[in-house]
């Protein structure tokens, strides 16, 4: 069967690879409002890349994102849980990725197979990092119940930039005397 794409082992695609403009293209994976701005991410981890069991591991999980002109604060290292924009490298100059939690698209490695990376793309080891806790935070974060949320909109204009975190109690367990925080962690 010479000629037919396979999938190996030994694969070039990594976490965090951009698709090329070929690619991208080819498998109509372009943004759906800029399409001259789209940047295919790999998310799929480098074992599940690797692997070349197809009946085991057949696709390859992507992210169609976009290119955009600046990063916004709130969506910078995964604070959202729904949008991230990513610092990248494009050709030696820093760029901002915006990637959507829900253009997660999956397509059969055979299929991907024939194409290349973008080289023109480098993402750091720091971003890579910031992209896996990104991918990981949208399946393991709290939910609150509506009565808790409602109850909270009131006390949410006390809370300061500079917060870095929220300690509130939940039920009628008391807080020992020795284990209590000052009194301005609470409000």
């Amino acid at each position: 069967m010479t000629g037919q794409p396979t999938w190996e082992r030994a694969t070039s695609w990594r976490q965090g690879h951009v698709l090329d403009v070929k690619a991208a293209t080819s498998l109509s994976l372009l943004h759906a409002v800029t399409p001259a701005e789209t940047c295919v991410v790999v998310i799929s981890h480098d074992c599940d890349l690797a692997n070349d069991d197809l009946t085991t591991e057949p696709d390859v999980e992507l992210i169609v994102g976009r290119v955009v002109a600046e990063a916004k604060g709130t969506l910078a290292w995964g604070k959202s849980p729904r949008t991230l924009h990513l610092e990248m490298l494009r050709d030696g100059k820093t760029v901002t990725v915006e990637l959507v939690a829900t253009s997660k698209q999956l397509v059969a490695k055979i299929k991907l197979s024939s194409y290349s990376r973008e080289p023109a793309f480098e993402l750091s080891a720091q971003g890579l990092g910031v992209l896996r806790n990104w991918l990981s935070i949208r399946y393991n974060r709290g939910a609150f119940s509506d009565p808790f949320i409602e109850r909270m909109k009131d006390k949410t204009k006390i809370i300061t930039r500079e917060s870095t975190g929220l300690r509130f109690q939940i039920g009628k367990t008391r807080i020992p005397q020795r284990a209590r925080p000052a009194s301005s962690e609470f409000f």
